[in-house]
């Protein structure tokens, strides 16, 4: 039986996210008062997500000439992780059923508003999956509340490293700490950033201790990202679910990492996990930057290879003298060669490592956009794409459309 899409649903809500945002909240702060505590106090940075995520969904969604909706594993699974990590709002799982009812109507208005509305079945189709979607985010919900697992927890600031100008390392200490697996986020927020939630990598494995380690672009001025980057020994942070993908090399295979800029928070979990496996793989961790002065961690990262056989550190810069970098009266800009840096192509050497030897693994981690420029490129070199896997991140596009849908 031939299917369609609701493609058409998901770039309405793309095109008029913020109005579609608007006409949700004006009917779920009627509904649950306490709900607008919970968002910023200025309405456009408040639920971005929301159309978009919806969005995602429906444009991986299909029905059928019975309108019966077939939702993919993918976007199931998807919304199951949303269920656990909107817990930390403090909402009961119950809520989701009214919800679902709320983003219909408001699907219904903003459609009427429209110039050229979609046709009414796929309305009605589009209907339907946002109650799919909420119940498996209300189902997921309940069954972490009925184990006991916790919403959010209390993490203290114990110390922050201003590595470069570009990076802040915050480390915190959680009791006992969450629960995540190398390479997935953690939503964090704090006081001073109300209602405003950023997904942080650790850049350490889990551990009993409860200690994390975010790698926080510093970059952003005025933004929650960063505030949370110049957070100060002492502050308190609230450190949600974790969410994402994860990563588990085959340890019979040679595993080449390339991360990008903060990416190398995920990398760092990575490699650090493998220090207790039973087995490892032959693990070439290219970490590549800008500039010189945008590397960080060198140090640590080669001073565990020195002692590790199964690792091996490759630095690359794209610029061979950072021209922001401050040298003392007289001295000099910092250069690549100071670092050990090679100015070339991360992507040819990680080419170069990874057809060595047949079977090897091929891990990116970084932002999105160079995360998928590499993905495109080692594939030219003729790196297997069934080889390459991915590790991104960006709030902007964590829910791309069909089109920008990288593989995995």
């Amino acid at each position: 039986m031939s299917s369609t899409t609701l493609e058409t649903v998901g770039k309405l809500l793309r095109r008029r996210s913020e109005e579609f945002r608007d006409l949700v909240h004006e009917q779920l702060f009627v509904a649950e008062l306490q709900a607008r505590h919970l968002f910023p106090l200025q309405q456009a940075a408040a639920h971005r997500e929301l159309a978009p995520a919806l969005a995602w969904a429906l444009e991986r969604t299909s029905t059928d000439a019975d309108g019966d909706i077939h939702i993919p594993d993918e976007v199931r699974d998807r919304m199951r992780e949303l269920g656990i990590a909107h817990r930390r709002h403090g909402f009961p799982s119950t809520i989701y059923a009214p919800f679902a009812e709320m983003c219909t109507a408001a699907l219904g208005e903003l459609n009427r508003r429209t110039h050229r509305p979609v046709v009414k079945h796929l309305i009605q189709a589009a209907a339907r999956a946002f109650a799919a979607y909420c119940a498996s985010m209300a189902e997921a919900a309940e069954a972490a509340d009925l184990a006991g697992e916790p919403p959010a927890q209390m993490a203290r600031v114990r110390e922050v490293n201003r590595a470069t100008s570009r990076t802040s390392v915050v480390r915190l200490e959680a009791a006992p700490g969450p629960s995540f697996a190398p390479g997935q986020a953690l939503m964090v927020t704090a006081s001073y950033t109300p209602g405003l939630w950023r997904a942080l990598t650790p850049a350490a494995p889990q551990n009993p201790g409860g200690f994390l380690e975010f790698h926080v672009r510093a970059t952003e001025k005025g933004t929650a990202t960063g505030l949370l980057a110049r957070a100060k020994v002492g502050d308190f942070w609230t450190v949600g679910a974790a969410h994402g993908r994860t990563y588990r090399p085959d340890t019979e295979h040679e595993l080449v990492i390339l991360a990008f800029e903060t990416g190398l928070a995920a990398a760092e979990a990575l490699v650090f996990s493998l220090l207790d496996a039973p087995a490892r793989p032959t693990t070439h961790l290219l970490v590549h930057a800008c500039y010189p002065g945008d590397h960080y961690d060198l140090e640590r990262l080669r001073s565990l290879a020195e002692h590790a056989d199964w690792l091996t550190v490759h630095v690359t810069v794209a610029e061979a003298i950072d021209p922001f970098w401050l040298p003392a009266p007289g001295g000099r800009r910092r250069e690549a060669s100071e670092i050990g840096a090679l100015k070339e192509s991360p992507v040819a050497l990680a080419s170069s490592l990874a057809q060595h030897r047949s079977g090897t693994q091929v891990l990116l981690t970084g932002p999105v956009d160079e995360v998928g420029d590499a993905h495109a490129a080692l594939t030219d070199y003729g790196v297997n794409p069934a080889a390459i896997h991915t590790l991104d991140f960006d709030a902007a596009n964590s829910w791309p459309g069909v089109s920008a849908h990288h593989r995995r």
